[in-house]
């Protein structure tokens, strides 16, 4: 349910980051452009490229952190099978 809850808000934020804030300034000399104009380019289309660098990065994070992080590495060796766990008694009613 909060997987779903956040697929129609990601576009939204996506694309007014893409369009007020990534777009205009990749477009004029700021320090945006300055910093990532070398790695996407300056002008129309930059601030796109931009973000899906970023989201690239963002994603290569996580799936680093997920590996390094013990407890979500070795989540399969820790969790017990559903078929191992003992059954439960029916409460009679």
């Amino acid at each position: 349910m909060i997987a779903w809850f956040t697929n129609p808000i990601s576009p939204i934020i996506a694309g007014t980051l893409a369009d007020f804030v990534l777009e205009p300034q990749m477009r004029v000399t700021s320090s945006l452009s300055e910093t990532f104009g070398w790695l996407v380019g300056i002008g129309p289309g930059a601030g796109m490229g931009l973000l899906i660098f970023l989201c690239g990065l963002g994603g290569a994070l996580v799936g680093l952190v997920g590996y390094f992080v013990p407890a979500i590495h070795n989540a399969e060796a820790i969790l017990p099978d559903h078929d191992a766990l003992p059954k439960a008694d029916a409460v009679p009613a």
